[in-house]
């Protein structure tokens, strides 16, 4: 049954970005819509970036059957490459179990590392390069891309805008930049 069915929604990097005058008639809109479905709606929200790695790196390790009691099988680390951010999260061999994010799953606890990059997914990241060697060969650019014209698929050149950028940015900070891998 339907109403047997507990729903959530959790938003993403997308509508962490959104200001809140923007964002909240948009989620009020959907648990209005949601409320109404036949399923025991249980929340709407948009989640933090570290929640997002938290919960992709428990969806793949119990899809994979890794999150088995006690601890059978060591658990896969999960790199998310979002359109608005980027998010990775995996249990270090050489972390202590009570640093991280700990989770209890099954009877077993595992201390997970996980760190959140907001504006470094995919869209956002080829967004601000504006590069269109970053597109497929051939491909039609969209108007907010540098388009009119076409992508030239060119790796190297893709890839040496995307260090360029992360670069700049990581200048800016304070300390080491995991993104560039210090």
């Amino acid at each position: 049954e339907p109403a047997d069915v507990p729903l959530c929604l959790f938003d993403t990097g997308g509508l962490r970005q959104l200001e809140p005058e923007r964002r909240d008639p948009l989620l009020a809109a959907v648990r209005s819509r949601l409320a109404a479905s036949p399923f025991d709606f249980r929340e709407a929200r948009v989640i933090s970036g570290e929640e997002e790695a938290l919960y992709g790196w428990i969806a793949v390790n119990a899809l994979l059957g890794l999150l088995v009691r006690g601890g059978a099988f060591p658990t896969v680390g999960v790199l998310d490459l979002g359109g608005a951010s980027s998010q990775i999260a995996f249990v270090p061999l050489d972390l202590p179990r009570e640093s991280g994010h700990v989770v209890e799953l099954g009877g077993d606890r595992y201390a997970v590392y996980v760190a959140s990059y907001p504006g470094q997914g995919l869209d956002a990241l080829r967004r601000r390069i504006g590069s269109r060697d970053c597109w497929p060969s051939g491909y039609p650019l969209p108007p907010e891309e540098g388009g009119p014209g076409t992508g030239t698929g060119d790796w190297f050149a893709c890839k040496a805008a995307i260090r360029r950028e992360i670069g700049r940015e990581c200048a800016a900070e304070e300390g080491p930049c995991s993104l560039m891998g210090a």
